[in-house]
């Protein structure tokens, strides 16, 4: 399939994104290595649950080492996030 070895962020702490960690391990070419929340405490608390090895609280941090971003924040913020990370060439998914 197309995600040979995707290494994904996930921008987000709430309960789609714990539809989407329960999704991905379904997917073995499917890795999340990032987390960011503007609460330091849920993203942390995000990375311990699902072992994530980087923690981001400023999205704009997490860029090095993903190939696709996944979006689940307000809808009001989709298009500042997905801008930046389309200026960078990573993909992008949305909640």
């Amino acid at each position: 399939g197309w995600l040979v070895n995707m290494k994904f962020g996930v921008i987000g702490t709430n309960f789609v994104s714990d539809f989407f960690m329960e999704g991905s391990k379904y997917e073995p070419e499917c890795e999340v290595v990032a987390v960011c929340d503007i609460f330091e405490d849920k993203a942390k608390a995000f990375q311990e649950k699902y072992n994530i090895a980087n923690c981001f609280t400023n999205y704009k941090e997490m860029v090095d080492g993903i190939d696709a971003i996944y979006i689940a924040v307000p809808n009001g913020k989709h298009h500042e996030i997905a801008k930046f990370f389309s200026s960078c060439s990573i993909l992008l998914f949305f909640k």
